[in-house]
């Protein structure tokens, strides 16, 4: 069973001011909740293959880079060494951004895909994981948006 969530938000800064932000893969420290500190397991800091690790309250989070679209956002495979983070059989993570339409500045697009194990016994963990997961989703983009504006750590 796939699961896909997203949440958005918007900036007045124009949209190459936030790639140069959100290219810069240590920042996650500054708007995720409880992440404390990043590192890389790569040698590369940005780009495809790119291993981040996300450490905080919740233990350490690997975040591989597995699609670079330069200028606009990256996907994320998130795991915790070779295997999914707990429930899910796969999470990955997409960060974007575009002009937005309408408006000066730019929208960021936050989009999470899961796929849970257990067959019919995962279908039901669907209405439980995706109003949260949207909820979670949006309030990240709001912090993203704010801390690129700032330039302050959200803590």
């Amino acid at each position: 069973m796939t699961l896909s969530v997203e949440g958005t938000a918007h900036t007045d800064l124009a949209t190459d001011a936030c790639w140069a932000r959100l290219r810069e893969l240590e920042r996650a420290k500054h708007y995720v909740p409880g992440v404390t500190d990043v590192s890389f397991a790569t040698d590369a800091r940005e780009g495809l293959g790119t291993t981040r690790i996300a450490h905080g309250s919740a233990g350490d989070m690997h975040e591989t880079v597995v699609e670079w679209d330069e200028g606009r956002g990256f996907t994320l495979v998130l795991h915790r060494g070779e295997r999914p983070p707990w429930p899910f059989r796969e999470a990955r993570f997409r960060y974007a951004i575009a002009p937005d339409e309408g408006a000066r500045g730019t929208r960021i697009r936050l989009a999470m895909t899961v796929r849970f194990p257990l067959g019919v016994a995962g279908r039901a963990l669907e209405p439980l994981a995706r109003p949260a997961l949207a909820r979670n989703l949006r309030a990240l983009a709001a912090r993203v948006a704010r801390h690129w504006e700032t330039d302050a750590p959200l803590g």
